[in-house]
């Protein structure tokens, strides 16, 4: 077997380093398919409202593209996050709550308010003409026996009514219904009212539901945010108190006790005892008689 020298073995090297730099150069040349998403720059919370400094487009090839990622800039900023994104990594849109969507109910409670629901019948709740999106008043009475007198007044105005029973408005303005729809042969009724309210508004209507008797007022559709100041009103307020007659007062002399006895008598008024006037005689005497003679 012939020897190999030293000169053809570093010939061989050299051309072997050769190739490899020319297949590395056309590896990295070699346009590659890929496609432009948005990637977070920094660590996101939950219910964080991105902005445009948290994240960033970033070109990614198509082979490790997330499923459902993100891939136009304007869609992310201003959406929510639904849950936790570490920095550099991809968002797709199971992450994000995108802005003008709702997270179920709770995401169309008003900000600073609370959902709060009251029971209502026909005559408490406007005969059901209340849908989600009005705006209502809340009018409590109180009996006689909370107050002293019976009282009534406005004790929260301009509440926006965001359920019936479990009818919601959704996105674009439309009643819908989140639970399972009813029997055909069920007529539907509005039981159940539910408001948004203050964390105050919240106690207040609490303590009316539970002391006194609640009703709605509905407002009307245009100037709904305009609000008037309100009285208590009560009985002596509404007739005054001409309807109250005053009743006099007799007072007699307390009887005189004594320590004698008493007895019953008897009268008898019958003509034979009956009381006889008495008549005028003068006696004449004659020698031996004597003879009355009468004045009368």
């Amino acid at each position: 077997m012939a020897k190999v020298s030293k000169k053809s073995l570093l010939l061989v090297a050299v051309a072997l380093s050769a190739l490899f730099a020319f297949m590395l150069y056309r590896y990295l040349n070699t346009p590659v398919s890929s496609e432009t998403v948005i990637v977070a720059t920094s660590n996101i919370t939950p219910k964080t409202t991105i902005t445009a400094d948290m994240v960033k487009e970033v070109a990614v090839p198509k082979e490790y593209i997330q499923p459902n990622a993100m891939t136009d800039k304007k869609k992310v900023v201003g959406s929510i996050a639904r849950e936790s994104i570490i920095s550099g990594e991809q968002i797709t849109a199971r992450r994000l709550v995108v802005a003008g969507k709702s997270i179920g109910f709770t995401g169309i409670i008003p900000k600073d308010k609370r959902a709060m629901t009251v029971a209502v019948t026909e005559e408490t709740g406007v005969a059901c003409f209340p849908k989600p999106g009005d705006f209502v008043d809340v009018v409590v009475t109180f009996d006689q026996r909370e107050l002293g007198e019976p009282v009534s007044q406005i004790v929260l105005q301009n509440l926006q009514v965001l359920a019936t029973n479990h009818e919601v408005e959704n996105g674009e303005g439309q009643v819908s219904n989140t639970a399972a729809k009813a029997s055909s042969s069920t007529t539907s009724k509005t039981n159940t009212v539910t408001l948004a309210v203050s964390p105050l508004e919240a106690a207040q209507l609490a303590l009316s539901d539970e002391k006194g008797k609640v009703r709605l007022a509905l407002r009307p559709f245009l100037a709904f945010d305009s609000l008037v100041t309100t009285t208590a009103v009560t009985p002596t307020s509404v007739i005054g108190n001409k309807a109250v007659v005053a009743v006099p007062a007799y007072k007699t002399s307390p009887a005189v006790q004594d320590d004698y006895p008493y007895y019953e008598a008897s009268y008898d008024y019958s003509p034979a005892q009956a009381a006889q006037p008495a008549s005028k005689t003068i006696q004449v005497i004659r020698g031996t008689k004597v003879e009355s003679l009468s004045l009368n």
